[in-house]
């Protein structure tokens, strides 16, 4: 059965937790939600400042994004520049630096720190999506009925196709959905598969008998694949085994069985 992790407003997963709820234990049931003010725990932006943003790589950005360090800058490296004009331009780049580093570093932590949240969780693919507190029951009040509901059908089709993969599972109620979805294109139609769990339990909901046939039909032609190949491999016992079910047909059905092997013949 599906189960779903959500990390709640201001709560946080430190180190060990993530081996515990991480998705990828069971990819097909297990997703994982994170509020947007919730964070991962992985990283200390003091840490990473401290070995990924050192003093070299703030001068670097100051250089990059301050006119006036940039000036004074050029002016130092400047060769025609010498003697006591030289120091007085290296006094103003440092005193340039010394007012710029504390700025510089609280950038470099808060960039740092937000590589921890839920936005950045979002990107990297560790969590389906970032939610709202307001919102986030009705979310997973949707969510929940779509994906019980949807798994429901995919066991099903299992049992008529047991050769079918979970991805094909998915090609084939995409296209499906399609049939009755006002879009023709194909991405437009991932991304309400995705998204609108309310749209597509309405869906299965409204077309459940017509889908009980779309499953009939794919437990058929597996059936009529099967037999295909025990054909293939087993000719005469297959012969044999259809002259067994033929001596426990009625007239009726035996005619209706004939009649069809003529129509397939012409």
């Amino acid at each position: 059965q599906p189960v779903f992790v959500y990390v709640v407003p201001n709560g946080e997963l430190r180190g060990g937790a993530w081996v515990v709820v991480d998705p990828t234990i069971n990819e097909d049931m297990m997703e994982m939600y994170a509020d947007k003010r919730a964070r991962a725990g992985v990283l200390e932006p003091e840490g990473i400042v401290e070995i990924k943003f050192r003093k070299a790589q703030l001068l670097s950005t100051m250089e990059r994004l301050d006119e006036k360090y940039r000036t004074l800058k050029a002016q130092y490296e400047d060769a025609s520049v010498a003697g006591a004009e030289r120091e007085k331009v290296k006094v103003k780049l440092t005193e340039r630096e010394q007012e710029l580093m504390p700025v510089y570093q609280q950038i470099a932590l808060q960039f740092a720190d937000l590589h921890d949240t839920a936005g950045r969780m979002k990107a990297k693919g560790t969590i389906r999506d970032s939610l709202d507190w307001p919102n986030a029951r009705r979310y997973f009040y949707w969510r929940v009925r779509r994906r019980l509901v949807e798994e429901y059908f995919r066991r099903r089709m299992a049992l008529a196709d047991k050769k079918q993969t979970r991805e094909e599972q998915t090609e084939t109620l995409l296209s499906w959905f399609g049939r009755d979805t006002p879009s023709s294109d194909l991405k437009e139609l991932s991304q309400i598969w995705e998204t609108e769990d309310q749209n597509v339990l309405w869906w299965f909901e409204t077309h459940e008998r017509k889908l009980d046939g779309l499953i009939q039909e794919l437990s058929a032609a597996n059936t009529a694949s099967e037999i295909l190949q025990m054909y293939t491999s087993d000719r005469a016992g297959v012969v044999e085994g259809f002259e067994r079910i033929l001596k426990g047909l009625s007239d009726q059905e035996k005619h209706d069985i004939l009649a069809k092997f003529a129509t397939t013949s012409e």
